[in-house]
């Protein structure tokens, strides 16, 4: 009898780690609109507009989706702006994406000499509609 209950509780153990194993996995997969959050130690963007193409890997990834958002302060903070970035498509998450960005300087709406430009690289966690990084104003490349 005792050895008929420990093997019940055994096989139960084991059907539950299959259980939470197989939902292990679907928690890995998702599709979300992505709220990329780029931070810059320049308060001289803000009301700028930002200009992204976001790509699936590196810069010679396909591109999914262009975003633009308008920098604003960061909170608590007078040195540096942020601008929330949210994407029409929804990206597969637990994937790294760039960001292929351009600050429009002079509101034209196209990149044109002055506009001020950069990459940064986002890993995106599985099921997350977030995802912040920062970058240095002394990183940005001004177009000529």
């Amino acid at each position: 009898m005792r050895r008929m209950a420990i093997l019940m509780a055994g096989l139960s153990v084991l059907l539950l780690g299959v259980l939470l194993g197989s939902c292990a996995n679907l928690t890995l997969a998702g599709n979300e609109a992505v709220t990329f959050a780029l931070v810059i130690d320049d308060a001289s963007l803000l009301g700028d507009v930002v200009i992204a193409d976001i790509r699936d890997g590196g810069v010679d990834g396909a591109r999914l989706d262009t975003v633009s958002a308008e920098f604003a302060m960061v909170p608590g903070s007078s040195t540096t702006v942020t601008a929330h970035l949210t994407t029409t498509e929804r990206l597969q998450t637990g994937q790294r994406y760039l960001l292929d960005f351009y600050i429009d300087m002079d509101s034209s709406g196209n990149l044109s000499p002055g506009d001020r430009s950069g990459v940064q690289t986002f890993d995106v966690m599985p099921n997350s509609d977030y995802v912040e990084a920062n970058f240095f104003a002394v990183n940005l490349f001004t177009e000529t």
